[in-house]
């Protein structure tokens, strides 16, 4: 009778454990699952690039909801953030040294400060993030730089203004914070003279 119990529970646990990997399995799959591109952000990547075609979208959450679409056009690989309603925010892509206009490729070469240029990004903005739709769309090219073991990011304007740009630092250290310095606090071992007169002078009134 104990055999019996105990092969029923084993028996039990088993399809238990099944179910529950089955469960898991089905989960993972969902969340595999991308969600379908919307019709109006495909019609955005067509109108914007003609003959692209769309190798990847994911949705991005942020202060707004938008899509990160990959394309390739031409044998070139571009990355296109497009909002729900089809705005086209910004598209990134490599971009050769040749192809950065002379202001904004000196502005990089001097920030390198004789050092590697890794690598350049053009990025056009079509739109701010709020998506407000700007009257002219203004391209930013982003450069990486490295001077031995040091690293270095830019961001450069068509016209040379530098948009943003980081300090040299070695990749994994920190900067370093400065230290608190802490004074001892000094104890009175006892009266001034001063104050011994003063209180001498109170006892005798």
């Amino acid at each position: 009778m104990k055999r019996w119990k105990l092969a029923g529970i084993v028996v039990f646990i088993g399809v238990t454990m099944c179910v529950v990997t089955h469960a898991q399995k089905e989960v993972r799959k969902q969340k595999k699952k991308k969600p379908p591109i919307p019709d109006v952000v495909k019609k955005a990547i067509d109108e914007h690039y003609i003959a692209a075609t769309i190798t990847s979208a994911e949705l991005e959450q942020a202060d707004v909801e938008v899509y990160e679409v990959r394309i390739t056009k031409n044998g070139d690989k571009i990355l296109v953030t497009v909002s729900q309603d089809g705005t086209v925010v910004t598209a990134k892509s490599r971009t050769a040294m040749t192809d950065v206009p002379s202001a904004a490729a000196a502005a990089i070469t001097k920030a390198a400060e004789g050092g590697k240029i890794n690598r350049i990004t053009g990025k056009t903005i079509y739109a701010v993030f709020k998506v407000e739709k700007l009257d002219k769309p203004r391209t930013v090219y982003e450069a990486r730089l490295s001077k031995g073991r040091e690293k270095k990011g830019i961001q450069v304007a068509g016209d040379g203004t530098v948009v943003e740009q980081t300090k040299w630092r070695k990749p994994g250290v920190r900067p370093t914070r400065p230290k608190k310095t802490i004074r001892p606090t000094k104890r009175r071992t006892g009266k001034t003279t001063e104050e011994k007169t003063q209180d001498t002078r109170v006892k005798t009134r």
